[in-house]
């Protein structure tokens, strides 16, 4: 990712459908951020946040191609 482009939130969701997103985001050429509370809580020895809630992060940029992908996915 660029570090001067601005990163938007596409997507929020499980882990299996995050990481089928990514997957496919990257085999399209889209770089993207993956934040997962919860586990990093986990880690930490902390349990706060929610499972099912891993947000998917890629630059302004990439949006709409990248919306567009999670549409598809989601969608099936």
């Amino acid at each position: 990712m660029k570090s001067e482009s601005k990163t938007v939130l596409i997507y929020t969701g499980d882990l299996v459908t995050v990481e089928h997103i990514k997957t496919e985001l990257e085999s399209q050429g889209i770089s993207c951020l993956v934040k997962n509370s919860f586990q990093q809580g986990l880690e930490a020895g902390f349990v706060a946040g929610v499972p099912n809630a891993i947000e998917i992060y890629v630059v302004s940029e990439d949006e709409v191609k990248a919306v567009e992908i999670v549409s598809s996915i989601i969608e099936k």
